[in-house]
């Protein structure tokens, strides 16, 4: 055993890089949803239907109010939340966006207790979320050309590096399909985008001599143990 001078005393923050400490960042979050979830406030989409609070992904919070006077108190909610367990909030990549009749309107800055300072957000300003650029709406056509953009640069990053065909493959199905993949359900991707997007990607890796121009295209997405790449395929989703 060691001795009791040898042991590491953890007093805040968890491990950056250890396996357990998202799930340890995870369950120390989770009362805040629950606080939030039950302080009765938030916008409800319909007459009658559901209210919604917040959204919570990690360590990203977006918080839904009627009216400011709610919004006030699930943020008080939020910061005393992050008080009582010595989390600090990052005020600097916080804002707050006020929608009146389906446009957005001009306000004055959110003080809480000179804790937190927020900063408003006007019609042409945009903000991140989940890696998604957002106002009143999503912007659908700059995000895809965004998210091709990102794409494109990986796998041309990918098929210059020296990995054998094997380890190809894992890094496009693993690095590069979830840059597209993730983003279904919040843009609406056309087939004919799909198909042209797909494409593409055979044109790139015949520009690499990694696809011949004749070559079968469907064995370059049949699993290798059936005697293909394994590469996955948009379309497929």
């Amino acid at each position: 055993m060691m001795a009791a001078e040898n042991h590491i005393r953890i007093r805040r923050g968890i491990f950056q890089g250890d396996c357990l400490s998202p799930i340890w960042f995870c369950l120390s979050l989770n009362p805040l949803s629950t606080l939030l979830e039950g302080s009765g406030r938030g916008f409800q989409l319909w007459q009658g239907g559901t209210i919604v609070t917040h959204l919570f992904y990690i360590d990203d919070l977006k918080i839904f109010a009627s009216t400011r006077s709610h919004l006030m108190e699930l943020l008080n909610i939020t910061c005393d939340f992050s008080n009582s367990i010595r989390m600090e909030l990052g005020t600097d990549k916080c804002a707050v966006l006020h929608v009146e009749r389906g446009g957005v309107a001009n306000s004055e800055r959110l003080d809480l207790s000179m804790l937190i300072n927020m900063k408003t957000l006007s019609e042409a300003e945009i903000y991140r979320y989940l890696g998604m650029s957002q106002n009143i709406g999503i912007d659908e056509a700059d995000m895809k050309q965004s998210v091709c953009d990102v794409f494109y640069a990986r796998l041309t990053k990918v098929l210059n590096s020296l990995l054998a065909g094997v380890n190809n493959t894992h890094a496009y199905n693993c690095w590069m399909m979830p840059v597209v993949v993730n983003t279904f359900g919040i843009l609406r991707w056309t087939q004919t985008e799909l198909n042209a997007l797909d494409r593409k990607v055979r044109t790139i890796m015949m520009s690499h001599r990694m696809h011949h121009p004749r070559s079968s295209v469907m064995r370059l997405y049949l699993p290798r143990k059936h005697g293909g790449c394994g590469l996955l395929s948009v379309i497929a989703f």
